[in-house]
């Protein structure tokens, strides 16, 4: 029995971590065997926001390209949207415009979004700083953690940060904040006037 359900998706490249943090946030456990998911892996999870009881459906989707046509129906139920980089890849967190796009193209016009850096306490490999992150995230009005499934760092905080979020919007009906997507998504403001890719020159 719940009070209320919300659907949340994860999405990010192939190899950021996103299954880990899955299955570190429902069933409590860690495994260094890499085995990238095919299609789409789906589990239930009862948390607890303002005294109710809350039912999350969570999505893990495949980072492999192949696959991403399969996302635009899974966007569009979403309430809730997780978009994982890795703070040992420059690369995967340069990509996370590619993700914000896909947002702004499938995604209904208000929904929670948070940015999430995996593997925080890879220290020595990190190549996205805690500072660029949270720039970023400021920048396009998204929620901001880092965490690790290795470790169990965060990984329930950003789940239930985003449960309370959603709440807050869907149940409370509380204003948009800088914790609901913002407009430059849902736009899809990705060039500048010269047709360039501002992401490429701001912030990472």
């Amino acid at each position: 029995m719940c009070d209320y359900v919300f659907k949340i998706l994860i999405v990010g490249d192939l190899g950021v971590g996103k299954s880990c943090l899955f299955w570190r946030f429902v069933d409590d456990r860690f495994t260094l065997i890499y085995y990238p998911t095919a299609g789409i892996e789906f589990k239930y999870c009862h948390v607890e926001v303002a005294g109710k009881k809350v039912l999350l459906q969570i999505w893990d989707a495949a980072g492999e390209e192949r696959f991403r046509p399969l996302l635009q129906n899974y966007y569009r139920n979403s309430h809730g949207i997780i978009i994982v980089y890795d703070t040992t890849s420059l690369l995967s967190f340069r990509h996370v415009s590619y993700w914000l796009k896909e947002l702004g193209e499938f995604c209904c016009k208000k929904i929670n979004v948070m940015l999430v850096g995996s593997k925080c306490d890879e220290l020595e490999e990190r190549q996205v700083t805690l500072e660029k992150g949270v720039r970023y995230a400021e920048h396009y009005g998204l929620s901001f953690i880092e965490a690790s499934a290795k470790s169990g760092a965060n990984v329930k905080d950003a789940f239930d940060i985003l449960a309370v979020q959603i709440y807050s919007r869907l149940v409370l009906k509380l204003a948009p904040s800088p914790t609901t997507r913002s407009e430059k998504v849902v736009k899809g403001d990705r060039r500048d006037k010269s047709g360039r890719d501002k992401d490429k020159d701001h912030p990472g």
